[in-house]
């Protein structure tokens, strides 16, 4: 075994654990608990059907697939892989302050239209 693999030995079983579904299930099936693979599938662009064999424990997201899933779920899906990881939890935070702040502005801005004021 190189350095690498012996200094992050335990990156590397987070990862596998995470790649062989455990954590991905739970992810994916909190996000979306009914037809979780068909959701997984619309918002990422991946095959339905390939996405249903992770959930089921039949196979684990390729490279490819994993960029999909990071890109579209970002700093939450990858504080799963991550837990203890500062800078990954300050993007978490900031992607959820940037989430509220839309969510904000679209509420005063309804508010403002049904005052007459838009």
């Amino acid at each position: 075994m190189g350095k690498f693999s012996q200094k992050n030995g335990k990156f590397s079983k987070k990862m596998d654990n995470f790649l062989n579904g455990s954590e991905l299930n739970v992810f994916l099936r909190n996000l979306y608990p009914n037809k979780t693979a068909d959701h997984v599938a619309a918002d990422t662009g991946l095959n339905a059907s390939q996405v249903s064999k992770w959930l089921n424990g039949h196979s684990s997201p390729g490279y490819y697939a994993l960029a999909r899933l990071i890109y579209t779920y970002g700093p939450d899906l990858l504080s799963v892989i991550v837990p203890q990881c500062d800078w990954l939890n300050e993007a978490r935070m900031a992607e959820e302050k940037r989430c509220l702040d839309e969510q904000m502005s679209r509420i005063l801005a309804k508010r403002a239209a049904l005052e007459g004021r838009s």
